[in-house]
């Protein structure tokens, strides 16, 4: 499968889409999928995406050489502040299966998946409708993976270190300002300046750090992360590297730098990982930093603030955000059919895989005499049914309804799915959809039971998902689930 990401990023208006952009790829690369950016930006832009196929095109502008590009994407995302509702329009018309990033419902977008990771999205005005899906708040937050399981933050008596970044351009020039306030207010404390790959100001921020000043440019996500564990409090903007604060559990000043992030502060406001901010698009004083700082100096304040951030930023949206869309587009494009004889090499593939072979009750590898065999007679058989589910030509998975008395009142089902399409959500999927055609089939179709080792975790998830329910088992060797219709 192809997708193809479609964003932006220039040293004026900073790298926020590359970075999450860059986090989906890297997550979506784990699914089997291949991952292709057509980016509009800066030489920076190219050097950042260096591990993924890439190519610079002014692509809210050039049709042609997008239509040419995209006729062999199976999903599209796009990330954008520049791109009109035109060009959402006409991608979706080549690429009918489109994910859009959003920060602040800046569109009537087009059909697709909608997604918005700012925290406190769920409350914004979204036009709601059958054509879309929208994946929206602090659970969908898109953050780097080294971002993950960060420990719980060691909160110091008396702060003596503190973070000043400001993503990789600061175009306002909020840095210098914030370092000389610090020098001057604060001068025993360690100040730990990052300047991004875009950073203009250089010289005045070297002009200006005393010896307690350390610089560091071009950080990646591992040094970054741990930067933010090791200081006491941060002064940062208000983009994405809010929600690492978060994730870190970093007591921080917080500054607006632009008009699209007031969704971003209103958000943590709320949830109280922010109390107040700096508002650098206007006029502010000196003193507005020195008095947060110095709200920031008790103990128990940085301790709650810290505790807040990580209870709410468990860092796992990109993995939720990939599993639904994955999901989404699965269950529009598969297709589900009885399985035929022709259907033979994909199911013998299957049945001896690993982990299908591990959590089946007989473990021992299947043999091809023994597999056709098996299948020429449940395809001839009328109490049983094989229904085979398959995306792009790929056997997605197949589940077997077995009657357990000719009326098919009662039955008993089994599934598996093949390892290129785990952890896309979709076994509960299959189920759901087998019982309803079983009981299109058989509508004296009652209940529907399954058994399942106790160490198949995954699953007994997947069936209780589907709708099934723990039973009193009858055999030593499996748990006992049971689904009734109508229930």
């Amino acid at each position: 499968m192809k997708l193809y990401i479609l964003t932006e990023g220039f040293s004026y208006t900073g790298y926020g889409h590359i970075t999450r952009c860059l986090a989906i790829a890297n997550k979506l690369s784990q699914f089997h999928i291949s991952v292709s950016f057509l980016v509009n930006g800066d030489a920076n832009v190219l050097s950042m995406l260096s591990d993924f196929p890439v190519e610079a095109i002014a692509w809210q502008e050039d049709y042609v050489a997008l239509h040419a590009q995209l006729k062999t994407a199976d999903i599209l995302l796009i990330d954008s502040y520049l791109a009109a509702k035109e060009v959402y329009d006409f991608l979706q018309s080549v690429v009918p299966f489109c994910i859009y990033l959003d920060d602040f419902n800046r569109l009537d977008y087009p059909p697709g998946i909608v997604v918005n990771g700012t925290v406190g999205a769920e409350s914004l005005p979204y036009n709601g409708g059958d054509n879309h899906k929208y994946l929206l708040g602090k659970d969908f937050v898109i953050l780097r993976e080294e971002f993950k399981k960060c420990p719980g933050k060691n909160i110091s008596p008396e702060i003596t270190s503190v973070l000043i970044t400001f993503g990789g351009t600061d175009p306002l020039n909020v840095t210098a300002r914030v370092l000389k306030i610090l020098v001057e207010s604060f001068p025993e404390w360690e100040k730990r300046v990052v300047m991004g790959a875009a950073f203009k100001d250089h010289k005045t921020v070297e002009w200006l750090a005393d010896k307690q000043t350390k610089l560091y440019t071009n950080v990646n996500s591992v040094q970054m992360r741990d930067l933010m564990l090791s200081s006491d409090i941060a002064i940062s903007a208000a983009g994405q590297t809010i929600n690492e604060l978060a994730a870190t559990g970093l007591p921080s000043v917080i500054y607006k730098v632009a008009d699209n992030q007031s969704n971003n502060i209103a958000g943590w406001q709320h949830y109280g990982f922010v109390e107040t901010y700096i508002d650098a698009l206007g006029k502010w004083d000196d003193m507005d930093l020195v008095n947060a700082l110095r709200s920031l100096c008790p103990e128990e304040k940085r301790r709650s603030l810290s505790e807040c951030g990580q209870m709410l930023m468990d860092a796992c949206g990109v993995d939720r955000l990939v599993k639904k869309s994955l999901s989404y587009y699965a269950i529009a494009n598969m297709q589900m059919a009885l399985a035929r004889e022709s259907d033979a090499k994909a199911l013998f593939d299957l049945a001896n895989d690993p982990l299908v072979r591990q959590n089946s009750f007989s473990t021992r590898p299947i043999v091809w005499n023994e597999h056709i065999a098996w299948l020429r007679g449940v395809l001839a058989d009328p109490s049983r049914r094989l229904f085979v589910f398959v995306l792009k030509d790929k056997l997605v998975g197949q589940v077997r309804m077995d009657a357990i008395e000719s009326d098919w009142r009662e039955s008993v089902v089994s599934i598996s799915l093949d390892s290129r399409f785990r952890g896309w959500g979709l076994a509960p999927v299959l189920l759901q959809k087998s019982i309803r055609e079983i009981k299109g089939m058989h509508a004296s179709c009652h209940k529907v039971y399954a058994y399942i080792k106790e160490s198949n975790v995954a699953s007994r998830k997947a069936f209780e998902r589907a709708g099934f329910e723990p039973l009193e088992s009858d055999r030593e060797d499996a748990l006992k689930y049971q689904y009734v219709y109508g229930k």
